[in-house]
């Protein structure tokens, strides 16, 4: 029986089922793999564990402190990166993206993990600054922003969005946000969608000024992610909301894709109240 199955057996179990305590005696069992003499054994042991749902970090984290075997340590905490990675990017593409963040950065302790993102935050936005040439500072040209807002994402992900989308809030914020972010493809969507919901109305004008840009100035359509038409109609009707922001919440909403659904088999009549 393959390794990958074995351990696959975890797959629907969390570390609480069947009495087990919080490391689980049969993930010891599995985790004993990894000193097998064989290395074949010892890779296909990481690579099943990496696996695992999240819910087994805590577990796996345990086993991995009072690992005594160096290499079997660096095995058990890459196949933890591997599991935060993964979740990391699934809020990530759901939008939310801080919550994405704390699985980027190490979570052994979790009371510091906000500190860690606020200083990682800090530190992408300082690469960005030096990436930027000052003439984008200026208006004074036209500029081409897709090439560095291409780099952006490909050297700092979701970093990079992060730091751009909290730039959009700050007014003293010296980083072209808006300008950057309208060149960005869908997948960042998502996340502007779910910003749209919070934040001052300033934040919420600069977010409309983005997919305005993504949308009218592109001409493109965008998808309607994390109910992205709610929160814009929302915003419109909004009586706080000023002219200029309303008329381009409905220039975006013109732009906006519906989410494919199944069809009703039960479609109401034409006539129906």
């Amino acid at each position: 029986m393959g390794i990958a199955f074995w351990i696959g057996m975890f797959l629907l179990n969390p570390p609480a089922a069947a009495g087990q305590d919080v490391r689980g005696a049969r993930l010891e069992d599995a985790v004993e793999l990894l000193h097998s003499d064989d290395i074949r054994v010892r890779e296909e042991a990481e690579e099943a564990l990496s696996q695992l749902p999240v819910f087994w970090i805590p577990a796996l984290r345990a086993l991995a402190a009072s690992e005594r075997d160096l290499e079997a340590k660096c095995r058990l905490k890459a196949a933890i990166g591997v599991q935060s990675s993964r979740e990391g990017q699934r809020l990530f593409e759901e939008g939310r993206l801080e919550e994405s963040l704390r699985w980027f950065v190490d979570l052994s302790e979790e009371a510091a993990a906000a500190d860690r993102v606020i200083g990682v935050k800090e530190s992408v936005a300082g690469e960005i600054r030096a990436l930027m040439p000052e003439c984008l500072s200026t208006d004074d040209l036209p500029q081409e922003f897709a090439p560095y807002a291409e780099l952006i994402v490909n050297r700092f992900g979701p970093w990079g969005i992060a730091v751009l989308i909290d730039a959009l809030a700050n007014p003293e914020s010296d980083l072209p946000a808006v300008e950057l972010l309208r060149t960005l493809g869908d997948d960042v969507v998502p996340c502007l969608s779910r910003a749209l919901r919070e934040g001052s109305a300033f934040f919420k004008k600069k977010l409309c000024d983005v997919l305005h840009g993504m949308t009218e100035e592109q001409d493109r359509t965008i998808p309607d992610e994390e109910g992205l038409s709610t929160a814009l109609e929302d915003m419109a009707a909004d009586p706080l909301t000023d002219s200029r922001t309303r008329n381009r919440i409905r220039t975006v909403l013109g732009r906006v894709e519906p989410r494919a659904c199944s069809a009703n088999p039960f479609p109401a009549p034409e006539d129906a109240p």
